[in-house]
């Protein structure tokens, strides 16, 4: 889908709409779409069984709580940290696990945390969605 133009015209009182797509595609970090006005969305889900996160450190203080964190790599950089906002989820697939944000995004990549009820090597697919401008 990359280079898709929309010839939708103007869409003015849409919820959510920020012009046409100017381009959009996807490669191993993830998909993104940009818009005439700037702003840039990225997303990104975990499919492999083989990277997710493991949740092996255990948090002092927190009860029987563990900890795991990996950095993404978006699949194209924003132009700047301040018009970044981000979201994270995981699956909960052998222990009860959420996922946040572990530190402010900057333009290139985003560290997102997994917390879990029990040590394990195989909790949470992340996904994450990212909104920012390209230019």
């Amino acid at each position: 889908m990359s280079g898709l133009i929309s010839s939708a015209g103007s869409k003015s009182g849409v919820i959510g709409y920020s012009g046409d797509i100017v381009d959009s595609g996807s490669n191993a970090n993830g998909e993104y779409i940009k818009y005439s006005d700037g702003t840039m969305i990225c997303r990104y889900h975990e499919l492999s069984t083989s990277a997710r996160v493991s949740c092996t450190v255990q948090m002092y203080n927190a009860g029987s709580k563990y900890y795991g964190n990996k950095v993404y790599t978006y699949p194209v950089a924003f132009v700047n940290t301040t018009s970044i906002t981000a979201t994270a989820s995981a699956d909960p697939s052998s222990a009860n696990c959420v996922a946040s944000i572990e530190a402010y995004p900057n333009v290139s990549t985003i560290n997102i945390a997994v917390w879990a009820d029990r040590s394990t090597t195989t909790a949470g697919y992340i996904c994450y969605v990212a909104i920012g401008k390209w230019k």
